[in-house]
């Protein structure tokens, strides 16, 4: 069983992530009855779940409003429009802001709108559907050099 999530072990998650998730939307760790299950394959090891997925939270969970929504990495913080899978807004790294700044992700000129999304400290997974095509994004903030 992972540690409890302290307010210790989130900060120090924040500033020390890893860049890939090869883990697919939504997944959760499997488990026995005597605790997760010990991965057998080299890519099972590759999915195993990461540290700061203990503090993923599901879009229907959160009540943070659009404009206040967001991702942080430690040095850079970007806004997270959630109601669609493609849009960004805002870059932030102190003492440094950019709060004009809008990247749009449209297909067929329109904007997706989102089905489910999920939030962690430095990740956000969106997805949606337009015209039947089924559109996925996961924005990540890198962090290290």
């Amino acid at each position: 069983m992972p540690d409890p999530c302290t307010r210790r072990t989130a900060i120090q998650l924040m500033g020390a992530f890893p860049v890939a998730v090869s883990m697919p939307f939504s997944a959760e760790p499997e488990t026995t009855p005597l605790g997760p299950a010990e991965p057998s394959s080299a890519q099972e090891k590759a999915q195993s779940p990461k540290a700061y997925d203990m503090l993923r939270m599901d879009g229907e969970r959160i009540i943070t409003e659009e404009e206040h929504f967001g991702i942080i990495n430690g040095v850079l913080t970007a806004g997270i429009n959630y109601r669609d899978v493609g849009t960004l807004s805002g870059l932030y790294a102190p003492p440094f802001a950019s709060s004009d700044f809008m990247l749009e992700l449209r297909l067929f000129g329109e904007k997706v709108p989102t089905k489910k999304y999920d939030w962690r400290p430095i990740e956000v997974r969106r997805e949606g559907e337009l015209h039947g095509i089924t559109v996925s994004t996961s924005t990540i903030l890198a962090s290290g050099r």
